[in-house]
């Protein structure tokens, strides 16, 4: 058997999502992109899924999945997202697991992950069980297979969480070369110690386990995997083959294992994705090695060998998991007079906060349920799919006897406080410079929601205050923040959403933005809550505008829900004003009345209740409000404007050089006309290429700024629909020539589309137009195809 060569990706992102409405509010470090998991796909999980090899020509020869020739974990919340905001990426990771199974003797290449990305060997007991099980439920859903292999978040392992993993089918793990303290060959009795990392990581290792369970270990190639994920080896595919050749020559015919980041590819080098699937192929047609991945290579070759692992260490800390408890020196240098001292602090809060809650969830939902802790391990049943059947059913299953609508309410709510008791411990929180940063604030709002369910069930006051004069001792580097108890109520305290503010949300946003008096969203825009009932009248005197109605709102988390009487009033130029009061009850007259003399007053404020403003909607909201108002204004004012602008714009040739002339305010009103006559222009159909050409030169000559972010968008709207188009009925010339047009303009512009869906939208259409039978593509795809940069030959995988 050939030498064997396993690539493995770690591709992860914390969980982002504001805790109180299950959705990652706008994040503007990752910008142009609404959050960091938006952009980090952008860079590298689309491109390693779709990625390019180019041919002599430097055109795109072939479109390749990644994935579908290496080792690969992706974390659960990653893929949680992944799954509701970019199916298309998702379905590519599910397919490249079923594919790694064909080329690797029934070996998916796929690993599961510890759940929440908690440091093992800082969890207790209690959480290491239940973000195992999590973790291998989370897999077996979505992969449909039970896992092999489990990843452990920053590789930090103890033999604790090695022996739950191996008590609950795992067979394998991948660790540092540092995280092997001493080996012998099985069956003899003396240990060798492993010093400076010298442990041989071409072989599988068994690691005896305290309850006589055992686990097999892999290690990966230290000095490989630091060139790959620092050094500059994936600035070409050539570089980075020949130096896994050199490795494998030198394994005696054993594993060469890396293990990287799987961001690496693409997100921290650009065009690493390139790189690798370069690398890949080339690899793949040798016949002296042979890729392979972890599950595959244990089966064929077992341990020989044994080994003992370093208590409590990892691949990121060289002071074992110092990282995530102290100022052990290990961060990223990026501001090297800074201290860590926040990180214990921080620690100690937070383990204060679970040490005591967890003793009230035992309490409580043990008058609940039959086995409080088992019903948390299974809850990610609940996680995965959160719908009343499946929620009712879960409690159904595991409640002591049948449980009341507000039993239920209760019992959810105490896991979801366990929930969150355990998300709060993502490794992200402590792995940088500051607790100031988005990923430590994240770790606090997770406290937060835990803490606000708690007071919620307990009708305790004291849970809070105690938590944040422990926080208050985490001290920021930054003299503007202070420390963890400022920080958290400048960033946290706003993140906070009950029912009532949902119900304020959801009648500001139909008052701006519905047309028909009809909600704005009933559960797609903020997961964590369901509009079930809505009946709302509107007045709508033009410049003022009332909306008095009954809502119904229910917590998709807990079941929880509130009836509430909303009365919402906007007047332009002035305040956005809501009031909420508490249904009444009953038949519906009083509630009735309420809403006739708020009708009949013409005002929200006739409504006694808590009110609400334009500054209690979130981020997203504050912006969507504002776009659709500047909007609406302008679609009233443009046609106005334009005629005198395009009149200009028209006669202007015809001035003799010495007559050219424009008034002073031309130039702010032709950048209203102009951007939107571009984008009118963009989307006619059928695309009048001509008339937008002239239109950006006459904005060049007046000096007019043009949108370019709105060009950008109104061209992937308009290309979409085409090649949307020539997939469904096939290619023809007419749709090929707006095509072509398009992407003439936008590159003589330098509009900057990103052009990666629509080449592999071009590589779709071509390679189907294949085949004894078919129509010739129109002729216009030869262009089309330079410039995309994609040969009329290229190859792509099943299920691009």
């Amino acid at each position: 058997m050939p030498p064997m060569i396993c690539l493995h990706g770690h591709f992860y992102q914390p969980a982002r999502e504001n805790p109180w409405i299950g959705r990652i509010e706008l994040q503007p470090s990752a910008a142009p992109y609404h959050d960091w998991n938006h952009r980090v796909a952008a860079e590298s999980y689309g491109p390693n899924a779709a990625a390019r090899i180019l041919g002599a020509d430097g055109r795109i020869r072939s479109i390749v999945n990644n994935y579908a020739r290496m080792s690969f974990n992706f974390g659960p919340t990653l893929l949680s997202w992944m799954e509701k905001e970019r199916s298309d990426l998702y379905r590519a990771v599910l397919d490249a697991d079923r594919r790694t199974a064909e080329r690797f003797s029934g070996h998916g290449g796929a690993m599961a992950n510890i759940h929440s990305h908690m440091i093992m060997p800082l969890a207790s007991r209690r959480d290491k069980v239940t973000q195992v099980l999590w973790g291998i439920g989370d897999f077996t859903r979505r992969f449909n297979r039970a896992p092999e292999g489990m990843w452990l978040p920053e590789a930090a392992v103890d033999s604790e969480t090695l022996d739950i993993m191996a008590e609950n089918g795992i067979l394998f793990t991948v660790l540092a070369p540092r995280q092997a303290q001493a080996v012998r060959p099985m069956g003899e009795n003396g240990w060798k110690p492993v010093p400076d990392e010298r442990v041989d990581t071409t072989r599988p290792y068994r690691c005896a386990l305290p309850s006589g369970r055992s686990i097999a270990i892999f290690f990966y190639d230290n000095l490989l995997s630091h060139d790959v994920a620092f050094g500059d080896l994936l600035k070409d595919g050539a570089a980075l083959t020949g130096r896994l050749l050199s490795a494998s020559a030198r394994s005696g015919g054993g594993l060469v294992s890396l293990a990287v980041d799987g961001e690496t590819f693409g997100h921290h080098h650009k065009y690493g994705d390139m790189a690798l699937a370069w690398c890949l192929e080339a690899m793949e047609r040798r016949q002296d090695i042979r890729l392979t991945v972890y599950g595959e290579y244990l089966e064929k070759n077992p341990p020989r060998d044994e080994v003992r692992i370093v208590e409590n260490s990892s691949w990121s800390c060289s002071h074992g998991v110092e990282r995530w408890r102290s100022d052990c020196g290990c961060a990223p240098q990026d501001y090297p007079t800074w201290s860590q001292r926040w990180r214990a602090p921080l620690r100690k809060a937070y383990d204060g906060l679970r040490e005591q809650l967890d003793p009230l969830f035992e309490r409580e939902a043990g008058a609940l349920l039959a086995q409080p802790w088992g019903a948390r391990d299974r809850y990610i049943g609940v996680v995965l799919d959160r719908t009343p059947q499946v929620q009712r059913d879960f409690l159904a299953r595991e409640a002591l006897r049948p449980l009341s609508p507000e039993e239920e309410c209760r019992t959810l709510s105490l896991l979801e406080m366990e929930r969150n008791l355990m998300l709060l411990y993502t490794s992200c929180g402590w792995f940088f410079d500051d607790l100031s940063r988005i990923e430590t604030i994240q770790t606090m709002a997770y406290a937060g929601r835990a803490i606000d369910l708690a007071e919620d069930l307990f009708g305790s006051g004291d849970i809070l205050e105690p938590f944040l004069a422990a926080l208050a001792e985490a001290k920021s580097n930054r003299p503007e923040y202070g420390d963890g108890e400022r920080i958290f109520r400048h960033f946290v305290e706003p993140l906070k959403a009950d029912l009532r503010r949902g119900a304020a949300i959801a009648a500001m946003l139909s008052l701006l933005l519905s047309e028909d008096d009809a909600p704005v969203d009933r559960g797609g825009v903020f997961p964590s809550w369901r509009i079930l009932r809505y009946s709302t009248h509107v007045r709508d005197e033009g410049a003022r505008r009332l909306l008095a109605g009954v809502l119904r709102i229910q917590s998709a988390d807990t079941l929880e829900e509130r009836d509430f009487i909303v009365a919402a009033l906007h007047e332009t130029g002035g305040e956005l004003v809501c009031r909420v009061a508490d249904h009444p009850g009953g038949e519906g007259d009083e509630a009735e009345a309420m809403i006739e003399a708020v009708l009949r007053a013409g005002d929200a404020d006739e409504l006694q209740g808590v009110t609400y403003s334009f500054a209690d909607l979130f981020g997203a909201e504050q912006r969507a409000v504002l776009e659709d108002l500047l909007h609406r204004g302008l679609e009233r004012a443009a046609p106005l404007l334009a005629r005198p602008v395009l009149d200009y714009v028209r006669f202007r040739p015809s001035l003799h050089p010495s007559r050219d002339w424009a008034p002073p305010s031309l130039p702010s009103v032709a950048e209203i006309v102009l951007n939107r006559s571009i984008l009118d222009a963009i989307a006619r159909v059928p695309f009048d290429g001509e008339t937008a050409d002239r239109l950006v030169e006459e904005a060049l000559r007046l000096g007019v700024r043009l949108d370019g972010e709105l060009v950008r968008q109104a061209l992937a709207r308009r290309l979409g629909d085409l090649f949307g188009e020539q997939e469904e009925r096939g290619p023809d010339g007419r749709g090929a020539s707006e095509i072509l047009a398009l992407l003439t303009i936008q590159g003589r512009r330098g509009w900057n589309a990103d052009l990666w869906p629509w080449q592999n939208a071009f590589a779709r259409i071509v390679a189907s137009a294949r085949g004894d039978g078919r129509p010739p593509l129109p002729e216009e795809y030869g262009a089309i195809g330079t410039l995309l940069g994609v040969s009329l030959t290229v190859t792509l995988p099943d299920g691009l």
